[in-house]
């Protein structure tokens, strides 16, 4: 199943936006300002469950063309979803449109579209201002709304949606936490669990062993006192070091990547350019991709700019080894040359102004 079709009403640049997607690998390409980002922006606040709540509560200049703010003022998108296998996700019943499509449409409007109580001389302001999800409809159309259904996330549960920033901390997100992408991507091996169970077993007997050691308690008395010192009796708590914890959230995160040069030498990722350090992020993710994969879930992958810090050759691989993924609609943002020469025309997406 792939996006057939996004339509964008009033949303920062796009005024009445309509672009048609085919089923293969999408390149998305266009002068800077031009809206690319905007356009990915348009998908995730339609289709991406981890976008935090109150971030789809727009704002005053988002509206297109930084119109002043009336009561019939709306942003629209609205996605078609079309595919063979919509038997298979039985959950995307209240977004079909069809036997091969659904629809998924957004919308930020006045509280009095929804029923709100308000009058004309209501203040105007973006706070009086909400957002909803519909689902289903040909077409969506802002004034004939009430007759969606008006759906919540778990309506689509079994779409995935992944993003990829152009501007990425990757040290930071390869490791480092329960949600870095090296903990995920351990996390989604199929033997995980026993993997982790070998894992906890040897950490709960080294720490044991380093714990052991006779310093950690005269650091853990020295602390404590210093502590009863500067609180005093009433306020001070007992603590005790470790080095190791063996909490199943917290084992995957003390695994480390290394740049191995030569046998028994790890140096830090630092020592790596950042093309290459995007790489192996790439790497990781689409392992994980495919390692999560489920043939009753679609899945979806925006990427901005990747070619960014990579050779030109590099970015023909990347892009070839992008268009490979069988079980992902991938939409990637592009300003390479190299890039575009390579994309089939039918996948190659231009936006350009009609501005005069």
């Amino acid at each position: 199943m792939h996006i057939k079709n996004i339509r964008i009403n009033n949303f920062r640049n796009f005024d009445n936006f309509n672009i048609d997607f085919t089923s293969g690998f999408q390149t998305v390409i266009g002068e800077n300002n031009i809206g690319k980002s905007n356009l990915f922006w348009a998908i995730r606040l339609v289709l991406d469950r981890d976008i935090p709540y109150n971030t789809r509560n727009l704002e005053e200049k988002d509206f297109h063309n930084f119109d002043k703010l009336k009561h019939s003022s709306y942003i629209s998108i609205s996605i078609e979803l079309y595919g063979n296998n919509l038997n298979k996700l039985p959950n995307l019943h209240a977004l079909k449109t069809s036997s091969e499509t659904v629809r998924i449409s957004y919308l930020f409007a006045h509280k009095s579209k929804f029923g709100q109580e308000c009058n004309e001389n209501d203040d105007l302001s973006i706070r009086n201002f909400r957002w909803r999800l519909y689902g289903g409809g040909n077409s969506f159309d802002y004034n004939e709304v009430e007759k969606l259904n008006q759906i919540g996330f778990k309506d689509i549960d079994g779409i995935n949606l992944f993003y990829i920033s152009g501007f990425r901390n990757t040290h930071a997100d390869l490791f480092g936490s329960s949600k870095s992408l090296l903990s995920q991507y351990c996390k989604s091996r199929i033997k995980a669990p026993s993997e982790l169970d070998s894992i906890k077993s040897i950490l709960t007997e080294s720490s044991g062993n380093l714990n052991k050691l006779e310093f950690i308690p005269e650091i853990s008395d020295s602390l404590y006192s210093k502590n009863k010192e500067i609180a005093g009796e009433h306020f001070t708590f007992p603590v005790s070091l470790g080095f190791v914890a063996n909490e199943d959230s917290e084992v995957w995160n003390q695994l480390k990547i290394f740049f191995n040069p030569r046998e028994g030498k790890n140096v830090p990722l630092n020592a790596l350019g950042l093309g290459q350090k995007n790489l192996l992020y790439l790497s990781i993710f689409l392992s994980r991709l495919i390692n999560e994969y489920s043939e009753n879930e679609i899945n979806l992958l925006l990427i901005e700019e990747p070619e960014a810090h990579l050779h030109p050759q590099l970015q023909k691989i990347l892009f070839a080894n992008l268009s490979d993924l069988t079980n992902t609609q991938v939409f990637m943002s592009s300003h390479s040359t190299h890039i575009a020469s390579d994309c089939d025309y039918k996948n190659l997406n231009i936006i350009y102004s009609d501005y005069v």
